[in-house]
C-alpha cells in the first residue's frame, strides 16, 4: 500500500461506510477524475497538433457542418450542440465537464451515504 492511497482513504474514512464500500468509492472519484484529466490533456494536445483553438477549428469548419448536418433530422442533436456550443464557444469545455461532472459524482455519493 502506498502513502497516497491511505491520504485518500481519509477523504472517505469518515462516511461511515464499511470498508470495501470505501474502497469503491475511492476508485470512482478517482476514474472520474482521471477520465475528466484525460479529456483535458486530449484537448491541449489536438490544440498543439493542429495549431487551432477548439473554438477556432468549429468556427472553420461551420459552414461545411451546417450543409451536412440535418436539424430536421437531428433536432434534439440540434438544439442542444447549438445550445453547449454558444454557453461554451465550444463543442466543449473540459473545465465545465469537470466541476459539472464531479458535484453529481460527490451529489451521488453524499445520497448513497445518507440512505445507509
Amino acid at each position: 500500500m502506498s502513502g497516497t492511497y491511505e491520504a485518500e482513504l481519509h477523504a472517505v474514512d469518515p462516511t461511515g461506510l464499511p470498508d470495501v464500500e470505501k474502497d469503491a468509492v475511492l476508485t470512482l472519484d478517482l476514474g472520474f477524475v482521471a477520465s475528466a484529466v484525460r479529456g483535458a490533456i486530449e484537448s491541449v494536445q489536438l490544440e498543439q497538433q493542429t495549431g487551432m483553438t477548439d473554438a477556432q477549428w468549429w468556427a472553420a469548419h461551420a459552414p461545411i457542418l451546417a450543409r451536412v448536418m440535418d436539424g430536421e433530422r437531428y433536432p434534439l442533436a440540434s438544439r442542444i450542440g447549438a445550445a453547449a456550443g454558444e454557453a461554451h464557444n465550444a463543442a466543449s469545455n473540459p473545465e465545465h465537464a469537470f466541476e459539472f461532472g464531479l458535484a453529481r459524482v460527490l451529489d451521488g455519493i453524499e445520497a448513497y451515504v445518507a440512505s445507509r
